[in-house]
C-alpha cells in the first residue's frame, strides 16, 4: 500500500528533507537534509520507518494536506496545534488518514518546524545520495524547490513494519528543550581561532545573551547582541565550515552556520555547536534567545552517545490506539474498540 497527498496549503516554506547528502563538498554541494534531524528521526520512528526516510519540513506552520489515499502518518517538531477533518489530533503519536482527509495545522506556538512522515518514506529520486532539497542549487526533494499548492506526494510501498507508534509518556524532544528561563542553550566545544579574537572576546561571548535575528534561514542563524571584536580583522583564508561552526563577520555579529550553509569560509570562526545541539538550531525562529556554554571534547562525545540512545529509546507500539478500528457499514463509518473479555 501507498499513501499519497496533495498540497493544499504549504505554510511560509515546505521542503522534502530527510538527513542530508554526504560526500558532496568537494562539488561545492551542502549537505543540506532537516533542521532539526531529531524531530525528523522520531517522525519516521513514529510510523515504523527507517530513521533517514524523507519527511516534509514545514516552517511556521499554517500548512494544509489532502489525503488522496488512506495514509498512516505522523507530526513532529515544534509545538502547535493541527486538526483532521476539524477535529485536533493528538500529538506524539502516528495517525491513519482515510483519503479524503484534510489535515490543517495552525500557526506555532514555539519552535519553528515541524515534520509530517508517511509510512514508507517520501518517494522522490535520489540525487546525490539523497532526497534532501537544495534550494539554492535547485536539486533534490520535490523537483528541485519549494512545495506549492497542488504538489502530489507519494510514500514508498508500506510492509508490516509500519504501524502506528507513540512517544513513551514523559518523552520530551530535546531539540525543543530550553532552560527555566525560556533561553535555548548551546553546547559548544573550544575552537582553533581563539588568536584571531581580541582578549576576552571569547569568554565575552560565553557569559552573554544573543537574539535570534529575522535574516535567519536554512544558511544560519544570525544573533543580535554585544559585538565581537577581532584583533586583525574578520577574513581569513577560506576553508571548509562544518555544520554549527559559529562565524563572526566584520559586523561583529555571530553567525550559526546551518545545513544549507557554504561549504567553504573565509571568516574567523569562534568555536562550534557540538552535534548533540544542533538539531536545536533549527528549532530558533527571530526573537528567541540563546546562550553558549562551552564544554569539554569527552563531554560532548558522550552528549552525542547520549542523545541517540534517547531517540532509540523515544517510541512504543500505540497499544492504545490498537484497540480501535474504524468500521464501515452501509456507507456510514463508526469507530469500534476491542475489549478483552474473560
Amino acid at each position: 500500500m501507498r499513501g499519497s497527498i496533495r498540497v493544499l496549503k504549504p505554510g511560509l516554506l515546505a521542503t522534502v528533507q530527510d538527513l542530508g547528502r554526504k560526500g558532496a563538498m568537494a562539488w561545492g554541494v551542502p549537505g543540506s537534509g532537516a533542521a532539526d534531524q531529531v524531530s525528523m528521526r522520531i517522525a519516521n520512528l513514529l510510523v515504523g520507518n527507517e530513521q533517514a526516510d524523507a519527511v516534509i519540513e514545514f516552517t511556521m506552520g499554517g500548512y494544509e494536506i489532502e489525503f488522496l489515499d488512506d495514509t498512516l502518518f505522523s507530526i513532529a517538531g515544534a509545538d502547535g496545534e493541527a486538526s483532521l477533518d476539524g477535529v485536533l489530533i493528538s500529538k506524539g503519536r502516528a495517525m491513519n488518514a482515510r483519503a479524503g482527509s484534510v489535515l490543517a495545522a495552525g500557526p506555532l506556538r514555539s519552535g519553528a518546524r515541524q515534520y509530517m512522515a508517511l509510512g514508507g518514506g517520501i518517494d522522490v529520486p535520489a540525487v546525490l545520495g539523497s532526497r534532501s532539497t537544495y534550494l539554492k542549487g535547485g536539486l533534490g526533494g520535490y523537483e528541485g524547490r519549494a512545495l506549492k499548492r497542488g504538489d502530489v506526494l507519494r510514500s514508498f510501498p508500506m510492509c508490516s513494519k509500519h504501524k502506528a507508534g507513540a512517544l513513551k509518556e514523559g518523552f520530551r524532544i530535546p531539540s525543543l528543550e530550553k532552560d527555566t528561563q525560556g533561553v535555548s542553550v548551546l553546547r559548544v566545544t573550544e575552537g582553533t581561532m581563539e588568536g584571531r579574537f581580541r582578549t576576552g572576546a571569547i569568554d565575552g561571548m560565553l557569559s552573554v545573551l544573543y537574539e535570534v535575528s529575522t535574516e535567519s534561514d536554512r544558511m544560519g542563524i544570525r544573533l543580535m547582541g554585544d559585538r565581537v571584536f577581532h584583533k586583525d580583522g574578520a577574513d581569513i583564508l577560506s576553508g571548509g565550515i562544518e555544520p554549527g561552526a559559529v562565524q563572526v563577520p566584520g559586523s561583529g555579529n555571530p553567525i550559526i552556520l546551518m545545513v544549507d550553509r557554504q561549504t567553504t569560509g573565509g571568516y574567523a570562526k569562534a568555536f562550534s555547536v557540538i552535534s548533540a545541539d544542533r538539531a536545536k538550531l533549527g528549532q530558533l525562529r527571530p526573537g528567541d534567545r540563546i546562550r553558549f556554554s562551552r564544554i569539554a571534547l569527552e563531554e560532548a562525545h558522550d552528549a552525542f552517545l547520549e542523545l541517540e540512545e534517547s531517540i532509540g529509546d523515544s517510541i512504543s507500539p500505540d497499544v492504545e490506539r490498537s484497540r480501535y478500528f474504524s468500521v464501515k457499514v452501509n456507507g456510514r463509518t463508526y469507530a469500534v474498540e476491542v475489549e478483552e473479555v474473560l
